[in-house]
């Protein structure tokens, strides 16, 4: 008996080692738990404060593209305003021009000839501006935008090659005496008829995005060679009689310097078409020295 108390009084202190030991053991355990969250208490708080910089940084970036977005907002409404009014008063101007030529066309041919080559002109670019012109008023635009506009721009196309035949009707009728001869004439007829026919044909796409660069380099090739033409003809004779008709000359070419960037390249860059705008202005220039002719023929 004796002996197994012995016994039971080191199985005793065994027991209470290793209850010691994990005992000790527990808490070299808590404290690396207790240090490891201090560790991420710490790494916690640095990584908040990189998140709240990376969100005060990515605040501002959106404050500035949104005043970027105003400014330009600002700036496209403006030239919307602009180029509403100047659409607008350009039409204006050709109805009140196409009443006095027609009023005169009774004392002299010449402003019978104005007079529908500004009817002419009015009409192409009356199709061409006003659906951008509703385009710009109503919010949203206008349904079906692209086949107004491409619509437009196909009866412009037509209408200006008239206009150019009719502005050589003008220089028969000032200059009799100094016609070119049948062969200039026919070839100017040419160049009109093809390029009515080519603004014609499906490949020109008008009413889609997708235009042919090909199809729209041959059809204003062509147009370019119409202007020359008439560009010589003005430039050599048009001052006879003190006319100042030379000046014509200048109008044209300068009306195809505008216009040849937007026919090539407006659909890439549409801030080209800006252009269009001086380009106009050669032509109410054309129709001012038409004006200017009064009492003077």
């Amino acid at each position: 008996m004796k002996k197994k108390q012995k016994k039971g009084y080191k199985l005793s202190d065994e027991v209470k080692e290793k209850l010691k030991e994990q005992a000790e053991v527990k808490k070299d355990e808590e404290n690396l738990e207790s240090k490891k969250k201090a560790t991420k208490k710490v790494q916690n708080s640095k990584k908040d404060k990189k998140s709240i910089k990376k969100e005060e940084k990515k605040k501002e970036k959106l404050e500035k593209k949104e005043l970027k977005k105003e400014k330009k907002n600002g700036k496209f409404k403006f030239s919307k305003f602009f180029e509403t009014i100047f659409c607008v008063a350009y039409l204006g101007f050709l109805l009140f021009c196409i009443g006095k030529f027609f009023m005169l066309a009774n004392s002299n041919k010449i402003f019978l000839i104005f007079g529908c080559l500004t009817t002419v002109l009015a009409f192409g670019d009356g199709f061409n501006l006003i659906p951008r012109i509703f385009n710009n008023i109503k919010k949203g635009g206008i349904e079906y935008k692209e086949f107004w506009f491409g619509l437009g721009n196909q009866i412009s196309s037509i209408t200006m090659t008239w206009f150019y035949l009719l502005l050589y009707f003008v220089f028969k009728k000032l200059f009799p005496e100094n016609l070119p001869g049948i062969v200039f004439e026919i070839f100017i007829w040419v160049t009109v008829v093809l390029r009515v026919l080519i603004c014609f044909l499906p490949q020109n796409n008008w009413y889609t995005n997708e235009r042919s660069i090909a199809i729209s380099i041959i059809r204003n090739l062509i147009f370019l060679v119409t202007g020359v033409m008439e560009i010589v003809l003005f430039a050599l004779i048009g001052n006879k009689g003190n006319l100042g008709l030379w000046k014509i000359s200048i109008a044209i070419g300068l009306s195809f310097i505008f216009y040849l960037p937007v026919a090539f390249g407006g659909k890439k860059h549409p801030k080209l078409g800006m252009l269009m705008i001086p380009k106009t202005i050669c032509y109410v220039w054309i129709i001012c020295m038409g004006l200017n002719l009064v009492g003077r023929v």
